[in-house]
C-alpha cells in the first residue's frame, strides 16, 4: 500500500492520529507582544490539527516540530515546521480555505534541510488590544 504521493506509510500508520501527534517533539517561539486576533477559534484549531496530523503521518515518531510566531506588518506570521515527509495536499487546501475567510492566507515551501514548513499569515485589526504572554496563565 502506498501513501498519497507515492511516499511509503510510516511505520506509525496503524496507529490513532492523537497518539502519532503526541510523539512529535514540539517547540514554539512566541514573542510576548502578539495582538489578539479575530479569528473562528474551532476553524484556526483545525488549521494547526491538519498541519500537525500531517507532520505525524508523514515523519518518524520522535521528529521535531517548531511553531513560531512573528508580527509580519498587518498580519502575524505563524510558521509550523517539520523535519522530513510530506502529505497529500488535501489537507492544505482546507487550511488554504480558512486563511481565506479569516483575511490571510497559508504558503508551503520545502525546507533546506528535508521536511516543510509553512507559513499562516492572519491579519490584525487596527484595534487589536495588546496583551503581553507574560500576563496569561497556560
Amino acid at each position: 500500500m502506498q501513501a498519497p504521493g507515492n511516499q511509503s506509510p510510516c511505520a506509525c500508520h496503524s496507529e490513532s492520529p492523537q497518539k502519532r501527534v503526541r510523539q512529535l517533539q514540539a517547540s514554539k517561539q512566541l514573542p510576548d507582544d502578539l495582538p489578539l486576533l479575530l479569528i473562528d477559534g474551532l476553524l484556526i484549531e483545525q488549521v494547526f490539527v491538519n498541519l500537525l496530523e500531517n507532520a505525524a503521518r508523514y515523519t518518524p515518531p520522535g521528529t521535531q516540530v517548531a511553531v513560531q510566531a512573528a508580527i509580519d506588518g498587518r498580519f502575524v506570521r505563524i510558521t509550523p515546521s517539520a523535519d522530513g515527509g510530506r502529505g497529500s495536499g488535501l489537507g492544505l487546501a482546507i487550511c488554504r480555505a480558512i486563511a481565506k475567510v479569516h483575511g490571510g492566507n497559508i504558503a508551503a515551501s520545502n525546507r533546506p534541510g528535508g521536511g516543510a514548513e509553512f507559513i499562516l499569515r492572519l491579519l490584525v485589526r487596527k484595534d487589536a488590544p495588546q496583551v503581553s504572554l507574560a500576563t496569561l496563565i497556560f
